[in-house]
């Protein structure tokens, strides 16, 4: 059926849902820009121009809106027509000055026209009659031809972009080209192709072979059906969804029509050549199954090769629901499935539906089996998928928008070519790839299968991923692929995903057991193995985030049920162009402004990361410090504690207030992180927590403490079991030191500035066990040397360290254990200057400026601080209980506990 005439007319709602709220156009269309440009030029040079597709699409299709509720409407509501229509010609010309910006070096590189107008706006707006100079010619176009207005002018705009075109049904079926070439082409599949066809495209013609036995009528169906299959990624028209298989075609129309023997021969004819799947985009009128194909499938040159060929038939475009029995004895053990057609509303209104039809063996009474063996509901092998509108090759070189269930079916083919590709062992196993599509379909409707969709929509990821998580075997695997141990699924239910699995970059090999086969799959356990191979297979990350979700959480969620963290992180969620973005947070207690009011405190982080993983951004409030300089074993906010932590003090003295670091893998062993984190903390939290210790009468400052630190930090894997770290680290305090705060104005007057070199390792032993440490050395100086008190020329010198090990799995499968011994901050060395007006001579009383020295360091005494973290799973891993303890080993200070417990309670909803 064609896009634009007859029955498939309601053009303007429906065609407006692809750019507006119903998810596939316009506010897609940037989504996929980010993520296939880089692979999908022609010349990756030209990727800064092509960038800004995206963006322009999405600014285009907010104003199409503005002007389609105009146009649409013009004249109506007592408005003046002519009003409306000098409105939609002025919003048109700006909208074609939008597009000049953004294409004109594009067409007229690939026109002979020496201006935007002359390549491209004036012959498209011709071929609809309009002038912009005559807003009155926007009458004379309905609501179907403005809504083809913009379909056009999107194509139109596209063919010189130099690009695949994204279109709509690629996101409703979760099927990106990066899914492709990872997962392979469709290479060694051999799809069958029984239609009429006329190829043209070179990209399509050399992979067809014709058995045509006689001469067929020419036209553009077939090959706008394989284009969806097999059109290349080569920076232009279609994209297939397995370019790599290979084609057999026959086709069985003559003089414009085909009879069931004609489909017959060609269903003979491709079967012979090996086609494993067979797409058949006809059938009779009036029924989603026609009985018919009954007799063809219990031929015996055909039911010879039942047990490997799929059958993919297209429901058809009566928009009718079968009813009553279809007779399918002697065919029930053929593997087909029948495809209906959706667009962005909902099922089409041509598509025909499985209804409450059954399937027999013969008989009268419908068992109401699902199994692709038995009698029962035709809604059991019924799917849905894209159909409406849809962008494919014409048959004459160029491209044209098709709808019908024609165009839903080979997207089905194509994904059973991707799994015979990834799983070469499956191509002769029809029941198996069935069970797969048909097991993996994302319900719509009514709950469970329904006599509308079926068993739901395709999902090619959903296809690509394990059926059911609880089922699989899972072998834990190290990075080099070494060790590996085989994980009980109670356990990895019980427990979640180990957060030191993903510091060691570990992943499972997991194998699924289907009808007849199983198929295996490599779920990484670290974004740094995404585009990684193991055996030549890619691990992909769509993968990991099913996992996740079966867990019955995030990924964020299920690795903290085991690590040692402070408050809890949300859940994964999209953020766009395969962006992904989390959220963690909790709450300490803390005080309102200078007033000692304590009221509760958000600490809050937002990261998003790139879908590479080689990019990632994080920002918030408080937590600076875990945010710039934390990981898997630095992880706590206690560790960055000035006075009581060990780990980077200088990141603990500005952790509080806002913070944003970004992380750029500059190859799979090292990354750098670069951030800056601030604090701005109240008075009433130094007069009852703060740093400020002595006489409680002595006076107070006023102002509030303020500081901030920019830190850089490289990350160094040598080794999959090691990780070698440094940063550098500058704290600025405007008016204090190291969090101390003079009470004369003129002390410390410019404040000053700290920098630290901070050396981190760790070290995965194997079973569990880490150990780890870290190393700070800080000097802090005083800008202003003119202050009454300041810094000494030389500055002062001060370390810190923390060293720990960690054992997961001490007393059970999904416990963990971590000890640290910490030095906090120690000034080792340096001196505070301070001059003040004295008395130098007491015979005559005169006075003057005298400065004294304060040496500090060896009068410090070190400090050592134990602590101990244990966390075990209970409730089957729902919830969570942690015991900490923290103790003084040497002397401390006048009112520092010399030991504390306590104990956290947490649950996962």
């Amino acid at each position: 059926m064609r896009a634009f005439w007859g029955e498939v007319n309601p053009f303007y709602g429906k065609v407006r849902a692809f750019w507006g709220d119903v998810d596939p156009f316009y506010g897609k269309v940037r989504a996929f820009w980010g993520d296939l440009d880089p692979t999908l030029l022609v010349n990756a040079d030209d990727g800064p121009r092509y960038a800004k597709i995206g963006p322009f699409w999405s600014r285009l299709g907010r104003q199409w809106t503005r002007i389609a509720d105009v146009w649409s409407t013009a004249g109506e509501y007592g408005r003046e027509s002519a009003r409306d229509y000098r409105w939609v010609s002025g919003q048109l010309s700006e909208m074609f000055k939008t597009a000049r910006a953004t294409w004109k070096s594009s067409v007229l590189e690939q026109t002979d026209a020496s201006t935007f107008e002359e390549g491209f706006r004036d012959p498209f707006l011709a071929r609809y009659g309009v002038s912009l100079d005559d807003p009155a010619s926007l009458a004379q176009l309905d609501a179907a031809m403005q809504s083809r207005f913009f379909i056009e002018l999107y194509d139109g705009l596209m063919a010189f972009s130099g690009t695949d075109h994204v279109d709509w049904w690629m996101r409703t079926i979760n099927w990106t080209p990066a899914i492709t070439q990872t997962m392979g082409s469709g290479a060694g599949s051999t799809l069958g192709l029984v239609d009429d066809y006329n190829v043209n495209s070179i990209d399509v013609i050399v992979k067809v072979e014709d058995l045509t036995k006689k001469g067929g009528s020419p036209g553009g169906h077939g090959e706008g059906v394989l284009s969806l299959v097999v059109a290349a990624h080569d920076g232009k028209g279609v994209m297939g969804i397995a370019p790599g298989a290979k084609v057999v075609a026959y086709n069985p129309f003559t003089n414009g029509g085909a009879n069931w023997s004609d489909v017959s021969d060609g269903i003979q004819a491709v079967a012979k050549k090996g086609a494993t799947v067979i797409n058949l985009s006809l059938g009779a009128p009036g029924a989603a199954l026609s009985p018919e194909w009954q007799k063809i499938f219990t031929k015996s040159e055909i039911n010879t090769h039942k047990d490997k060929t799929l059958y993919i038939i297209a429901a058809g475009n009566d928009g009718v629901s079968q009813t009553g029995i279809v007779d399918m004895k002697g065919a029930l053990d053929t593997t087909f499935i029948v495809v209906g057609s959706v667009g962005p509303g909902g099922i089409s209104d041509f598509s025909n539906r499985p209804g409450t039809a059954c399937l027999t063996d013969g008989g009268t009474e419908c068992k109401g089996s699902s199994s692709l063996k038995e009698s029962g509901y035709l809604m059991n092998r019924f799917i849905v998928a894209p159909g409406e509108l849809i962008l494919v090759s014409d048959g004459k070189g160029g491209l044209v928008r098709q709808s019908g269930t024609s165009l839903a079916a080979p997207l089905v083919a194509g994904a059973v070519a991707l799994i015979q590709d990834r799983w070469p062992w499956m191509r002769e196993k029809p029941r198996d790839i069935a069970m797969v599509i048909l097991g993996s379909a994302k319900d719509l409707g009514a709950p469970g299968i329904d006599p509308v969709y079926g068993v739901g929509l395709l999902d090619i990821e959903g296809a690509m991923s394990p059926l059911d998580f609880s089922k699989l075997k899972y072998y834990l695997t190290s990075n080099d692929g070494k060790s590996q141990n085989e994980l009980p699924v109670a356990t990895l239910r019980r427990g979640g995903i180990q957060a030191s699995w993903a510091t060691n970059d570990m992943y499972f090999t997991a194998f699924e057991k289907l009808d007849q086969v199983e198929r295996d799959f490599l779920i990484p356990l670290s974004a740094r193995l995404y585009g990684q191979t193991r055996n030549k297979e890619y691990f992909q990350s769509f993968v990991y985030d099913r996992m996740v979700s079966w867990l019955g959480g995030t990924a964020d969620f299920a690795a903290d049920r085991v690590g040692f963290v402070d408050g809890a992180r949300g859940g994964t969620v999209e953020a766009g162009g395969g962006w992904t973005m989390r959220m963690s947070g909790r709450v300490i207690g803390g005080y309102s402004g200078d007033a000692q009011v304590r009221r509760p405190l958000l600490r809050s982080t937002v990261s998003m990361a790139s879908p590479s993983g080689k990019l990632g951004f994080n920002f918030g409030s408080g937590d600076g410090a875990v945010a710039l300089g934390g990981g898997a074993d630095l992880s706590l906010a206690s560790d960055f504690d000035p006075y009581s932590g060990g780990a980077n003090p200088l990141l603990g003295f500005a952790s509080g207030g806002a913070h944003m670091a970004a992380v750029v893998a500059l190859t799979p062993a090292l990354s750098v992180r670069a951030g800056v984190t601030q604090q701005r903390r109240a008075l009433g939290y130094d007069i009852a927590d703060g740093l400020v210790v002595g006489d409680p009468d002595a006076p107070r400052p006023r102002d509030r403490y303020r500081s901030s630190a920019a830190s850089v930090h490289l990350d160094y894997r040598p080794a999959a079991w090691m990780r070698l770290s440094a940063s550098v680290t500058s704290l600025r305090e405007p008016n204090a030191f190291l969090g101390v705060r003079p009470i004369v104005g003129n002390d410390l007057a410019g404040g000053t500035t700290t920098h630290g070199l901070t050396m981190g390792a760790h070290a995965a032993l194997g079973s569990g066990l880490t150990l780890f440490g870290t190393g700070t050395a800080a000097r802090g100086s005083s800008p202003d040397q003119a202050a009454s008190l300041r810094l000494s020329d030389e500055g002062v010198f001060g370390a810190s360290f923390q060293a720990g090990v960690a054992k997961q799995g001490l007393l059970g499968g999904q416990d963990a254990l971590r000890l640290t011994l910490a030095q906090p901050l120690r000034f080792t060395g340096g001196a505070i200057e301070l001059t003040e007006l004295q008395v130098i001579d007491r015979q005559t009383g005169e006075t003057g400026m005298v400065t004294r020295r304060f040496d500090v360091g060896g009068t410090q005494p070190r400090r050592l601080v134990a602590e101990g973290h244990y966390s075990a799973p209970f409730l089957a891993g729902r919830g969570r209980i942690g015991l900490f303890g923290r103790g003084e080993l040497r002397d401390r200070d006048v009112g520092t506990p010399r030991l504390m417990l306590g104990s956290q309670v947490q649950f996962g909803f």
